[in-house]
């Protein structure tokens, strides 16, 4: 085979991808025939359940993976995802059954097994998603070509977004050819065969890189064994303030104003928006993403990571609150009016630096993040975000209640459009909020040269694990010099912390200066 581990790894990525997002096209759609009136209380019921639970057990799942072998764990999480997606098929088969028998009402035991596939298979993407591009990448690449590492996360992200696009293009094309019923097997059954495509290319992965068949680094900090809560006191007590990184990210999830959320389709489709406008919205978010992807990688190389992804943010917060000063003033029009076209356009713009800012914020997590606990930290991440989504179908049944609340159809409208408003705001205040919390730690967390006397066996700030060992590695004569990314306030003194900067290259050896040149670009 004339495949490399980068192409195996994107080949694999965009198998899963597009399975799993054809999947999540599909899933919605079947789950409306549970609602005898064909009505969101089960898409509802079904969304809130999934993202609750992750929520809570994706954090205890994430630590257990810190404690597991590598390739185990990409196994449990490709054979989770698999075996929901076949029990799905078969609460698919009773519930065509219970209609052929003429059962009225909710079938609430076939909603109930449709919900636990859906968590089941949902802890099994988390598995799988955290474990590649957490770990095996940045297990392969993060020590040595950073550049590679961009390269490659940069085209996950693209795939991500291309995913995004034609995964529901492919799954909406086989129910329409198929029907309703064969259609929905059909995409069922095309994600089992990426599931074994994916577990074949991830394994030859696996088989040619040795450093992921190595042992994971023991666990230093104080903990407990794997459980429900244990993984977030790991996450907070992180050092390089990883938790405002991952918070700065996770609250980009608390909004509405994305091209693909459903909640705000649906508000612009009640604001008479033409079908036609909504998919070229679509289309050009994802456009804009792809674009903004390429460029974070091309100027990041040259201007820094920390900073470029700075501006990616502020862009993302100014672009978001230019959109909520436009939709205040489409009050009282109907279909594309022109605040409505600046509000859409600006939202497109958002996602320039959104997907920008979400490529640096996992380069950043792969440079930073505790070899020894990537599961966890990326599980918490994960659950934060899942707090998020749900966020927004609470906001989705706000909405749909103070509609249901009036008598006239004009009424209506006019109490889903106030209501709405207050998402929309909210959703630029945490936009706004992420941005300011990674500004703070850009300014507070540094990056640069500094050594430790030998003499001082236990400095009083901590160390990750690839920390300690560039620390030996770069070690002579006494000295023991690193690159390390901690927090300098204006009142601590070199002193404070136990050790002393080196931003010269007086006395420092060859292997120093090629360490200090691979991690000072941010």
């Amino acid at each position: 085979m004339f495949l490399t581990t980068k192409l195996r790894l994107l080949l694999s990525h965009t198998c899963t991808k597009l399975g799993s997002k054809a999947w999540e096209f599909a899933t919605p759609l079947l789950l409306l025939r549970f609602s005898p009136d064909g009505g969101l209380i089960a898409p509802a019921i079904f969304g809130l359940t999934v993202y609750s639970l992750q929520f809570v057990v994706g954090p205890a799942v994430g630590q257990w993976m810190d404690h597991t072998a590598r390739m185990p764990v990409v196994r449990h999480g490709i054979a989770l995802q698999a075996a929901a997606v076949v029990a799905a098929i078969g609460v698919f088969g009773l519930l065509c059954e219970s209609e052929k028998n003429g059962s009225e009402g909710m079938p609430w035991s076939l909603l109930a097994a449709m919900i636990v596939c859906g968590v089941v298979e949902s802890i099994g993407a988390l598995i799988s998603d955290i474990a590649i591009r957490k770990d095996w990448v940045a297990t392969i690449w993060a020590e040595g070509d950073h550049e590679e590492l961009s390269s490659m996360n940069s085209a996950m992200a693209s795939i991500d977004l291309l995913a995004e696009s034609f995964g529901p293009l492919a799954a909406g094309v086989a129910i329409h050819l198929l029907g309703a019923d064969a259609g929905f097997v059909a995409v069922a059954s095309a994600n089992v065969v990426t599931f074994a495509i994916e577990l074949r290319l991830l394994s030859a992965v696996y088989a040619e890189n040795k450093a992921l068949a190595a042992p994971k680094p023991a666990t230093h900090m104080q903990e407990s064994k794997p459980g429900f809560f244990t993984a977030w006191p790991i996450f907070i007590q992180h050092p390089s303030g990883i938790p405002l990184l991952v918070l700065s990210y996770s609250l980009l999830y608390f909004t509405v104003l994305s091209p693909h959320d459903v909640m705000l389709t649906a508000y612009l489709q009640i604001r008479g928006v033409p079908p036609a406008a909504l998919a070229a919205f679509r289309a050009a978010g994802a456009l804009a993403g792809v674009l903004g992807t390429t460029f974070f990688t091309w100027l990041s190389a040259r201007a820094g990571l920390r900073m470029v992804a700075t501006g990616h943010l502020w862009l993302q917060s100014a672009a978001v609150s230019g959109a909520t000063a436009c939709f205040y003033a489409t009050h009282g029009e109907v279909g594309l009016s022109a605040p409505m076209l600046v509000f859409l356009a600006l939202i497109v713009v958002s996602r320039f630096g959104l997907y920008g800012f979400d490529l640096a914020n996992e380069t950043l997590q792969q440079l930073h993040v505790d070899e020894a606990y990537r599961g966890s930290v990326g599980a918490v991440e994960k659950s934060l975000c899942s707090l998020g989504t749900m966020s927004a179908y609470v906001g989705a049944f706000a909405v749909s209640a103070s509609g249901s609340t009036t008598s006239s159809a004009s009424d209506k409208s006019l109490a889903s459009s106030l209501t709405f408003d207050v998402l929309v705001y909210a959703s630029a205040f945490f936009v706004g909020t992420a941005a300011l919390i990674y500004t703070a730690w850009v300014l507070l967390f540094h990056e640069h040269a500094h050594e430790h006397p030998r003499m001082v066996a236990s400095p009083s700030h901590t160390h990750t694990t690839q920390q300690l060992r560039a620390l030996e590695m770069n070690s002579s004569e006494g000295r023991r010099i690193h690159v390390h990314l901690h927090l300098h306030l204006p009142c601590i003194t070199m002193d404070n912390h136990g050790h002393s900067h080196s931003h010269d290259d007086k006395g420092n050896d060859h292997a120093y200066h090629a360490y200090h040149d691979q991690h000072s670009h941010g």
